[in-house]
């Protein structure tokens, strides 16, 4: 009888990060990847609401995934008046 083969979290923690950098989550969106006993929490800063999407999908593709707990943050950028032209503040 075959049964399932459990996926070191650490080995988990690292393809879905990897993952994340393929797809080009990198700075200035900051995700951290931990996980235990298959379940993934995602947790850091992103830039916009769609690239929370992609994490969740990215995560849930990794083999070992049993559950992905979302905690991520959408960075809302100031937007001033200058005069006729608006600056963006961090």
């Amino acid at each position: 009888m075959l049964g399932k083969i459990i996926v070191p979290d650490r080995t988990i923690d690292q393809k879905v990060g990897q993952q994340l950098a393929n797809r080009g989550m990198r700075s200035p969106c900051k995700v951290a990847v931990s996980s235990r006993g298959g379940t993934v929490t995602l947790t850091g800063k992103i830039q916009y609401e769609h690239q929370r999407n992609l994490c969740m999908q990215v995560a849930r593709g990794v083999e070992g995934v049993k559950r992905v707990l979302d905690q991520l943050q959408v960075i809302i950028k100031e937007v001033k008046k200058d005069g006729d032209r608006p600056v963006v503040q961090p």
